[in-house]
């Protein structure tokens, strides 16, 4: 059986990280489990997404393939496509807000 320091060690990835409760121990949260910002949702909020290309840049060949934003976050958006867009995909993303009467236009990654 591990002696008690070696429970703890977050040096070795194999080992969970474990924190005592009041009978046993209880696992924790890993730091990259967290959430960095917090994500909330809008209503009235309508997405653009178009894969990032030579022809998109030109206004050729756009389709958009957002149907919904699910969430905002100061980190990103999660937006919900009408296909599956692979990881790491460069795509060019415009929010608009109604309630605001405001448009966010940024380039983003597919994580």
């Amino acid at each position: 059986m591990p002696s008690a320091p070696d429970l703890f060690s977050p040096d070795d990835p194999e080992k969970p990280v474990l924190s005592p409760g009041p009978r046993a121990f209880q696992l924790k949260a890993k730091p990259e489990n967290l959430r960095k910002f917090l994500r909330f949702t809008i209503d009235g909020i309508t997405a653009t997404l178009y894969v990032k290309s030579l022809l998109n840049t030109l206004g050729i060949a756009r389709r958009n393939r957002s149907r919904a934003v699910l969430n905002l976050s100061e980190g990103g958006v999660m937006v919900l496509t009408t296909e599956r867009i692979p990881l790491k995909t460069k795509v060019r993303v415009r929010l608009e807000i109604e309630k605001f009467r405001d448009v966010i236009e940024t380039d983003g990654e597919v994580r």
